[in-house]
Parts: C-alpha cells; sequence; structure tokens
C-alpha cells in the first residue's frame, strides 16, 4: 500500500511565520498588485466609459436586424448582426429607452445606417441570445413520451399529430358538451367548472392574444396563460393585487408597479440589486 505523507509549510495562514517573513511577503505583495494595476489601468478606464469595443466584422454580406428582447419581461431593444444568414452578435437598439438614455438614444427620423453604427447598451442576458439561437440542445419538434414516466424516452412526432392527440387527450378528460355547467367540486363552487382543469403553460409566449381567445373565450379555462410567472415574480404580483383590490366591487388588482427611483431619498431593496439585475435591469441601473 502506498503511503503518502503531507507536511504543513510555513504561510500568512500559520501562526508560526515570523515577522521578518511577513514584511518581506507584504513587501512583495504590495508590488505585485501595484504592477498589476498599472498593466489593466488603461483598459479599465477604457471599459468605465461604457463605450463598446471596435467592432471587426464588416462588409457587404453584413445585415443588422432591429427587434425586441424576450429574455425577460423588460423587453430591451435589440439590434442583431446577421453575416451570411447567421446571427453572430446582439447589441443593445440605440432607438429604444430601455438601452439609452432620452439625450443620447437616436430618434426614429435617425436613418437605420447611422444606428448600425452606434449599438446601444445591452445586460448579458441579451447578448446571450445568440447562445439561446443556436443550443444544440434546444427542442426544435414536439417530442412524445414513450417509456414510463421519468425514463427519458421520448419520439419526434409532427405538429399536427400533436395537436391531434393533445385535443383527443382533452376531450376523453374533460367533455366538452358539460365542460362550462359540470363543477371540479361542487362542496367547492369556487374551483370553477371542470373547465379549468385545462390548465395551459406556454412559458414566455408572445402570442397572448391568439392563446386568450383559444384557451380563455372559447374553451372556457381560467388557467388558459400561466407563464413562468410562478417563479419570477409572483410574490410582488400577489402583495400589489390584494393590496389595489377592491372586493366589493372587484376592481382595482393592479399588479405591477415601478418606484420613483428619482424622487426617493432612501431606498430599500430585498434581493434585488439593480445594477445586477431585475428589469428593465438597463434603465433602472442608470438611475
Amino acid at each position: 500500500m502506498k503511503t503518502i505523507e503531507t507536511k504543513e509549510k510555513k504561510g500568512l495562514l500559520n501562526k508560526e511565520i515570523d515577522r521578518r517573513t511577513f514584511i518581506k511577503v507584504g513587501g512583495a505583495t504590495a508590488a505585485g498588485i501595484t504592477a498589476f494595476s498599472k498593466f489593466f489601468t488603461v483598459r479599465n478606464s477604457e471599459a468605465a466609459t461604457g463605450e463598446n469595443a471596435p467592432d471587426t466584422v464588416s462588409g457587404s454580406n453584413v445585415k443588422f436586424r432591429l427587434s425586441v428582447c424576450q429574455n425577460c419581461h423588460s423587453r430591451c431593444g435589440i439590434m442583431g448582426k446577421v453575416v451570411d444568414g447567421t446571427l453572430v452578435k446582439i447589441d443593445g437598439n440605440p432607438y429604444h429607452p430601455n438601452n439609452m438614455e432620452e439625450d443620447e438614444r437616436l430618434t426614429f427620423a435617425t436613418a437605420v445606417a447611422t444606428a448600425e453604427a452606434t449599438p446601444g447598451r445591452l445586460c448579458p442576458k441579451g447578448h446571450s441570445g445568440v447562445q439561446v439561437l443556436y443550443d444544440p440542445y434546444r427542442i426544435k419538434h414536439p417530442l412524445k413520451r414513450v417509456g414510463n414516466r421519468g425514463s427519458g424516452r421520448w419520439e419526434v412526432i409532427s405538429w399536427a399529430t400533436a395537436f391531434s392527440e393533445i385535443a383527443s387527450q382533452i376531450s376523453s378528460l374533460i367533455p366538452t358538451s358539460t365542460r362550462l355547467t359540470t363543477y371540479i367540486n361542487s362542496s367547492v363552487p369556487e374551483l370553477g367548472p371542470i373547465a379549468n382543469q385545462l390548465m395551459f403553460a406556454p412559458g414566455r409566449s408572445t402570442d397572448g392574444e391568439i392563446i386568450e381567445r383559444i384557451f380563455k373565450n372559447t374553451y372556457g379555462t381560467t388557467n388558459y396563460r400561466l407563464d413562468h410567472t410562478s417563479i419570477c415574480e409572483v410574490s410582488h404580483h400577489v402583495a400589489n393585487e390584494l393590496m389595489t383590490w377592491n372586493e366589493s366591487t372587484n376592481s382595482g388588482r393592479k399588479n405591477h408597479f415601478k418606484p420613483d427611483l428619482i424622487s426617493a431619498e432612501f431606498i430599500i431593496l430585498f434581493g434585488a440589486n439593480y445594477a445586477e439585475a431585475n428589469f428593465p435591469m438597463l434603465a433602472l441601473g442608470r438611475k
């Protein structure tokens, strides 16, 4: 059997260190920090300006596309750089109020060619849109489980097959003719009709009006659009609705407020540093 022996060495955290060694190590460390800071002085000063580094990708095959980011609720403007049909970079949209201050963002009368050379600010989540688009593990087609739950076995099916099988399963579990007249539990009427047993959870969907027409107005379920809210911002949604709800008239129920940071004298943040997160992070962080 091989034996490994370790010996403790003197170090800064070892109480056996003597005064002379401490002074020598401290002096060397200070000198190293000074040299290190001198080496990065120019780069740090440039970074502090917030200016973009020179973009070396250019040419007639480069196209720019203006759009809106969907990676969070902020909906900041984005400007995608496309080379030969491939998205290679995402910057902020210089026309958008989230990305630029009022005195620096471009007016809508400004030529697009000028905007292409004047990218706006964008947070890391917005920049990651390139990775999201080309993630090799992204799901491109409907998947149907073919093994036991949890087995991780799936097969690719067409959209037509997916829609047909989903509709068939819903009809068998929730009879269409009685979905609005039969209660889930007559002893607990506030649960509503059995139509509410159909839940549509699309994640972050941009097709809100279509979803409401199909699942809310036509089918009648109150669970017509359950997106990311419960894992993102449910606390302030619920608190604000309860605070503004007039139960007697069933009115109010405002669930989204933004603070008046400009006029505030004292701000308390609970786990939400505006310089690191929250939304719109770019706009709130600047304030």
